[in-house]
């Protein structure tokens, strides 16, 4: 006969006990806050765009982890020399069923990931500036928003000239029918802005992609 879980009092809800065995305490109070938040919700549309939130968050928090291990595992195989050589190894060999190797492999793959968008952020950073990249918090966007950026940012090197683009781009798709409306948040660009930046390569006149109006935006 399995014994009691003995789980926090406000972790005990509808939902079978077990789903909560894999959460740490604080996980659990997060999971119970949100289905609080949602029970105060007014409608399902409410309720959808909490739910849009939580999400962010929680991509926001592994893009993070991501980027992190990136920066720790070059830090690693730059200072330590066994690293480097058990890192070899574990790349050569396909499986392994020794739990060490199995905890580096996650590491690893965590790193892989978050290398995907450092790469491109590095040549960002060159043209546009560091503190660009880090104030529009580039780096959690993901890796197609961050390889879109870089191709715009190849295209149009100046930030003055890019900001302005941008700034045409962004109001247009605002006014666009239609079109999702422009959030307010710290990093507004998204991967159309960015297509059309690299497009936009001339300083003369311009008409966004997809403008069924055909609206000309001026330099």
């Amino acid at each position: 006969m399995m014994a009691n879980l003995n789980l926090p009092e406000f972790a005990l809800h509808e939902n079978n006990e077990l789903d909560y065995l894999v959460l740490s305490t604080d996980q659990i109070r997060q999971v119970n806050q949100f289905r609080q938040d949602l029970s105060l919700c007014q409608n399902d549309q409410e309720r959808y765009i909490l739910c849009k939130q939580i999400r962010n968050q929680i991509l926001d928090l592994h893009t993070r982890i991501e980027l992190l291990t990136t920066a720790l595992d070059q830090v690693m195989h730059v200072e330590c020399l066994e690293y480097q050589r058990q890192r070899e190894k574990i790349q050569q060999r396909k499986r392994s069923d020794q739990k060490n190797e199995a905890e580096w492999r996650r590491f690893l793959g965590l790193a892989a990931v978050g290398s995907k968008s450092m790469v491109p952020l590095k040549t960002v950073c060159c043209i546009w500036g560091r503190d660009k990249v880090q104030h529009y918090q580039w780096a959690y966007m993901g890796e197609n928003f961050c390889n879109k950026l870089c191709a715009a940012a190849q295209e149009v090197d100046s930030w003055d000239e890019a900001t302005t683009k941008l700034y045409a781009l962004i109001c247009r798709r605002h006014r666009q029918p239609g079109r999702l409306q422009v959030k307010d948040m710290v990093n507004p660009i998204n991967t159309d802005d960015l297509i059309n930046l690299r497009a936009w390569q001339h300083q003369d006149s311009f008409v966004r992609k997809k403008d069924l109006e055909r609206i000309i935006l001026p330099f």
